[in-house]
């Protein structure tokens, strides 16, 4: 690899240079000196688990545990190795037991997986509330969320969130206009975060130095370590290289944006709050199973449908303007429209006719009644209405008062499966661009 020039790996670890239970730490010392002395990387571990009898979908419950136990140690060893992605595989399930039956056994093992990482992977709630509190200690302003595309739609909801809930001054603002527009409201005392999956969107790279520039304090959340917008920022969390980051992206803005709010004393709730984020994940995996069928049955419907009108409000605005936008619109070339629910009836309403297509993405915040009033206005018009509403999910030990928060990574996780559907049915991949990032503009 250090021949062909290439400084991130996958470490595939297996016998008989990485086995965790053969003379682990020793090889993982040695590897590990290698590694940094050409300046490499470990962007994901794979633990090998083919050869091996490790198997998180086993039928019987001895062989199962010692997989979890496999996969935890392996957990471990990455930590060692100072990388924060860990690749597993699902398991087979026993042919004498049905699909449905593996699956609650397969998604179990990955739960427990999932709080082992939670606890010692994402150590990023030290680390958050390290800068954080360092930042409210110093002073400040006001927050800006800044961002380009998917990243500024991400930012609504924790804008809605400050707004709602918060004396906090807060501005969402698209990474282009916020450098043009002479911000009043921007200064050296603004608090500046931005997220990106690559580190590398000129928009926002631009917007981050001219924060720095102004002596603002820059945060970043990135997928993709090392990258220009990670050597930019006062503050960097990357999360790996994740394909699909904004789930993570989400879970991290929540205990920031909380974190600030907690220093103001406007959010008492904070430490069980943050335990409860840590339930998020069996939660969205859960949702992703109830919602899968929906999901298929949505794609195979609408796979020649040529426009959404796509309705949305409060904390869910943001992933109605970036699902229209960027999934429907950019990823599919299908021609979509974002609508607020608030400002449905101002115009939109007289293009809706028997067969218009109508996705209202329903969330239980205090904007509910705008979205119901919408509802009940399609339903007499168009026999095409798609409903994905929050509260039809169960989110096993998340609070009642917290629900209208996490409703945004629910519904952005199930929107997801009808993208990997639409792929299939429509023969289009989710990566095929025309101009982005194709040429020059």
């Amino acid at each position: 690899m250090e021949q062909l020039g290439i400084n991130k790996i996958e470490l595939w670890a297996g016998e008989p240079h990485i086995y965790v239970y053969r003379n682990a730490i020793e090889s993982i010392r040695t590897i590990k000196k290698e590694i940094k002395s050409r300046n490499m990387e470990i962007v994901c571990y794979t633990p090998e688990q083919c050869v091996y009898p490790f198997n998180l979908a086993a039928l019987d419950p001895q062989w199962r545990k010692s997989s979890i136990d496999y996969f935890v140690e392996n957990i471990y060893a990455a930590l060692e190795l100072e990388t924060r992605m860990v690749l597993i595989t699902s398991g087979i399930g026993d042919f004498s037991v049905s699909l449905g039956e593996s699956w609650k056994y397969t998604s179990d093992s990955i739960y427990q997986l999932s709080k082992v990482a939670e606890k010692e992977g994402l150590a990023f709630r030290g680390e958050i509330e390290g800068f954080v509190d360092e930042i409210c200690q110093k002073g400040y302003k006001n927050i800006f969320l800044i961002g380009a595309g998917g990243t500024i739609a991400m930012m609504y909801p924790y804008e809605y969130i400050l707004k709602s809930n918060s004396t906090i001054d807060v501005h969402a603002e698209i990474a282009a206009e916020f450098m043009v527009m002479n911000h009043k409201h921007f200064s050296k005392d603004s608090v500046c975060i931005f997220t990106s999956v690559s580190g590398t969107t000129k928009e926002t790279l631009a917007a981050a130095e001219y924060c720095k520039e102004k002596g603002a304090t820059t945060i970043a959340l990135v997928a993709e370590p090392n990258t220009p917008l990670t050597k930019m920022v006062d503050y960097c969390i990357t999360t790996g290289s994740e394909k699909h980051s904004f789930d993570t992206f989400y879970l991290l803005l929540y205990m920031v944006i909380f974190r600030f709010m907690y220093n103001r004393d406007e959010f008492p709730q904070y430490e069980q709050f943050t335990k409860e984020v840590n339930l998020l994940p069996r939660a969205i995996l859960n949702a992703v199973k109830s919602f899968d069928q929906k999901a298929e049955e949505f794609a195979i419907k609408h796979k020649d449908t040529d426009y959404h009108m796509m309705v949305g409000s409060g904390n869910l605005w943001g992933n109605t303007y970036c699902y229209a936008m960027c999934v429907l619109e950019e990823m599919q070339w299908i021609h979509a429209k974002s609508i607020h629910a608030a400002e449905f009836f101002h115009g939109t309403l007289e293009l809706v006719v028997e067969d218009t297509s109508v996705i209202l993405l329903k969330g239980e915040d205090e904007t509910r009644p705008l979205m119901d009033r919408v509802e009940r206005f399609v339903e007499n018009i168009t026999k095409n209405v798609t409903i994905i509403d929050t509260k039809d999910f169960e989110m096993e030990g998340i609070s009642e008062e917290f629900r209208k928060h996490f409703a945004v990574s629910i519904n952005w996780s199930v929107l997801s499966r009808i993208s990997v559907y639409l792929e299939r049915e429509r023969n289009h991949s989710l990566e095929l661009r025309r101009y982005y990032r194709q040429m020059e503009y």
